[in-house]
């Protein structure tokens, strides 16, 4: 509570958690406070696999990429005639 207290303290007044305290004694607040978990897990789970297909994107151009400089690196292999 030492640690914490401050800290909310700088943020919000006492009006500020007087009406948040109203808030989620409401129907609303008690409906947010309910389905938060929910909200939270389902928004996670879209994040994970945005940042999924990003990195498969991102690393199929980098494998490209990769491929291309050591082809352009490689020696010709054309006889000498």
């Amino acid at each position: 509570m030492d640690a914490i207290v401050p800290i909310y303290q700088k943020h919000l007044t006492k009006a500020d958690l007087e009406a948040l305290t109203q808030f989620y004694g409401s129907p609303v607040g008690q409906k947010i406070l309910n389905e938060m978990p929910a909200i939270l897990s389902e928004s996670m789970e879209a994040g994970g696999q945005i940042g999924q297909r990003m990195f498969a994107a991102k690393s199929a151009e980098f494998d490209k990429r990769v491929a291309e400089l050591i082809e352009s690196s490689t020696p010709d292999k054309t006889p000498i005639k």
